[in-house]
């Protein structure tokens, strides 16, 4: 399981709760805005596990803003799940 934009206050803000839960990982940007959520990255860093990226997008626009990279080839689900748990990803920001 990943924390989804664990800084942004809607629907319900995290925070710090993060550090509580068992996670995969942590997303440490979105299309909301165009750079690293320090704070989340600091959660993911800490509990060592994966920090991720995601558009999150609600219109064509906001598409492709970020992304999850995967270190190895990813071929079904399983094995997106046990890079996941592995941290063999990271985030990378596009526009």
């Amino acid at each position: 399981m990943v924390a989804a934009h664990p800084f942004r206050s809607w629907p319900v803000k995290l925070g710090e709760r993060v550090y509580d839960l068992d996670v995969d990982g942590v997303e440490v940007s979105d299309r909301s805005r165009f750079k690293i959520d320090e704070n989340a990255l600091t959660i993911a860093l800490k509990k060592h596990v994966s920090a991720t990226a995601g558009s999150d997008a609600h219109n064509i626009s906001e598409f492709g803003w970020c992304c999850t990279e995967f270190l190895d080839r990813i071929d079904n689900v399983n094995q997106l799940v046990d890079a996941l748990k592995k941290q063999r990803c990271k985030p990378k920001l596009i526009r």
